[in-house]
Parts: structure tokens; sequence; C-alpha cells
């Protein structure tokens, strides 16, 4: 099923760049609310209201990838990166108008370091 839907992801016609994309704010999801803010650095930080932990990435395009640390602690991880053994990598594919009303993303949060296991969420922007 994962492997489908990184295929799904792949085929989505690029209908809008990240430029054009709206990418910081608040995003309503299968999982609660998330934040999505933009450091000095470039980095991309990622707060869900329900689930502790952090989450950062970079963008490219309208992708975003990064790295999770204590988010899912359903599995944990055979060695531990910062201290936790919960980390893993997430992607993010945004798309937006016209194809769609409003600025949205799929993506995959894979766990440690098997890149195609994981949980698939989704988001739409809320404001």
């Amino acid at each position: 099923m994962l492997r489908f839907c990184l295929l799904v992801l792949m085929l989505l016609p690029s209908v809008a760049m990240a430029d054009d994309v709206k990418v910081e704010g608040r995003w309503n999801t299968a999982n609660g609310p998330l934040t999505i803010s933009r450091a000095d650095t470039g980095e991309y930080t990622l707060v869900f209201d329900k689930f502790p932990g952090k989450v950062a990435g970079t963008l490219s395009g309208e992708a975003m990838n990064g790295e999770w640390r204590d988010v899912v602690k359903s599995q944990p991880c055979a060695t531990e990166k910062d201290g936790s053994p919960y980390w893993g990598t997430f992607s993010i594919n945004f798309y937006g108008p016209p194809a769609i009303a409003k600025p949205a993303f799929q993506g995959i949060l894979a766990l440690c370091e098997k890149a195609d296991e994981g949980f698939n969420f989704s988001g739409e922007l809320s404001e």
C-alpha cells in the first residue's frame, strides 16, 4: 500500500510549484492540526498539536524532506538518534490550485532507516 501511495505521488501532475503553493501556515490533517514555519536558516519546522517531538526539513521545489524524532512512538528503532529510539525521515509533496481549491500535501513519515515503511499523512491548508 505504501509503495502504491508513493507511486501515486510521483504520478500527480505538477500543477503548481512550491513558490505558488503556500507552505507556511496552519494545516488540517487526519492527525490533528499541524503548523509549518520557516526558520531564518531556511529549514522548515513542522509541529503537530497532538504529538511532541521534532520534525525539520528542507524544501526543494514542491517537495520537502527531512527527519523526525519522538513523534511516532509505536515501534522503537534498533539504534538511537540524538538519544531517542523513535526517529525516521519524512517526505511531503505539496500541490495546489488550479487543480484543487486549496493548497494541500501528501506525505510519508518513514520509520527508522526504512524509507519505504511508515505512515502516510496528508493535509489541507486551513487558512
